[in-house]
């Protein structure tokens, strides 16, 4: 499994422009999430800002989502969205490290089923993988200060 993270990784890096903090030092991304001791990790201002594009991108497309009626094309551009924020994430968040680790567990997540929305996959594995992010959102939601001030 491990292995298999890994790879994602090093194939979203390999597409991503310029990292501005390091993200290949973090080892064991298969391991639970977890409070800051009990209180939701910080958040900066480029996290909830591309976290709620992500959101809001699936869900102005989630009703033709819901009835199959997104084409292969509206999928792919639906990717690029959510690929771009998840770069912009990447490349501008600046969280501390114990916070980061926990964010990546999640980023994981929403690249494996992004990476199913660019596939030559059918419609109910889209639709899937576009349930699986919103999941990985609500995750973040739970375990992240959306709502902070900072």
């Amino acid at each position: 499994m491990i292995f298999i993270v890994s790879l994602l990784f090093l194939n979203f890096f390999a597409t991503a422009n310029s990292q501005t903090h390091d993200h290949q030092n973090h080892t064991n991304l298969s391991r639970e999430l977890r409070l800051d001791g009990g209180k939701k990790w910080v958040t900066d201002k480029s996290l909830r800002f591309n976290m709620s594009a992500i959101h809001q991108h699936i869900k102005i497309n989630l009703p033709k989502i819901d009835d199959q009626k997104l084409t292969s094309e509206e999928y792919l551009l639906l990717s690029e969205k959510i690929n771009s924020n998840i770069k912009n994430i990447f490349k501008t968040c600046r969280l501390p490290a114990k916070a980061d680790a926990q964010l990546h567990i999640i980023l994981v997540n929403m690249m494996r089923s992004n990476d199913i929305l660019k596939s030559k996959t059918g419609t109910v594995e889209k639709n899937h993988a576009i349930h699986e992010i919103l999941s990985a959102y609500k995750m973040y939601l739970e375990y992240f200060d959306h709502n902070a001030r900072n």
